[in-house]
């Protein structure tokens, strides 16, 4: 973990994983749990008294990656601050099979903050297969904020296949605002970017033009004239 964000004093946290190779069964893989409510990111940033640890820089370019979290960290991005969640830092997916997922935090992006949540920060997909999921987090965004939820920062989806769903949060974009929400199976309709179904068109207005005074006139006189429609043992 980075405790600044001055690259140049040697301890800027970041990690490049590689596939080491295209066989399924033999290319690497990277399997992480984080512990039950944890603070810290599962891959990513560490849980702060005051502010959740930035993920800095992670680059995937291959490989199976499975982060799994039912903490306050996003499974793959920022920790939780108690002011403010960890943003997403820099995430760069190039290749490679994705699982992210979370309760609290984001799925990947930003942590849980009891004050705002932490922003997705900078991600940016140009290929490989990525399924992420979050319930307050968005799956790939902003993490949950106690007063605010984390703002989905700067998602870039170039290539690849992307499955994102949110339950409270976005599926990709800001997370949840409020305390923990009671969390939701999560449905076909929540994996969309607008899980909401669109608005009924209102009933069209039809605009009828008022008769004239002579018109009127005229019609009685018609009417008037006009022989009886009714039978003849009917009396009007």
């Amino acid at each position: 973990q980075d405790d600044d964000d001055d690259i140049t004093n040697g301890s800027a946290n970041a990690l490049t994983i590689y596939a080491q190779s295209t066989d399924k069964s033999t290319m690497g893989k990277l399997i992480a749990t984080g512990a039950k409510r944890d603070n810290n990111a599962v891959i990513g940033g560490n849980g702060g008294n005051s502010y959740g640890g930035s993920c800095g820089t992670i680059i995937i370019n291959g490989g199976t990656v499975t982060a799994t979290s039912t903490g306050y960290g996003a499974a793959i991005g920022g920790g939780y601050g108690i002011f403010t969640g960890g943003s997403g830092g820099t995430i760069t997916i190039n290749g490679g099979n994705i699982n992210a997922s979370n309760q609290i935090g984001a799925g990947i992006g930003g942590g849980e903050g009891g004050g705002d949540g932490g922003s997705g920060g900078e991600i940016t997909i140009n290929g490989g297969s990525v399924i992420a999921t979050g319930v307050n987090g968005a799956g790939i965004g902003g993490g949950q904020g106690d007063r605010d939820g984390g703002s989905g920062g700067e998602i870039t989806i170039n290539g690849g296949s992307v499955i994102a769903t949110g339950v409270n949060g976005a599926a990709i974009g800001g997370g949840y605002s409020g305390g923990v929400a009671a969390a939701a199976a999560p449905t076909a309709a929540a994996a969309a970017k607008s899980p909401l179904p669109a608005a009924p068109s209102p009933p069209p207005v039809v605009t009828v033009p008022r008769a004239s005074a002579a018109d009127t006139a005229a019609s009685l006189q018609s009417e008037a004239a006009a022989p009886s429609r009714l039978p003849a043992t009917a009396t009007r």
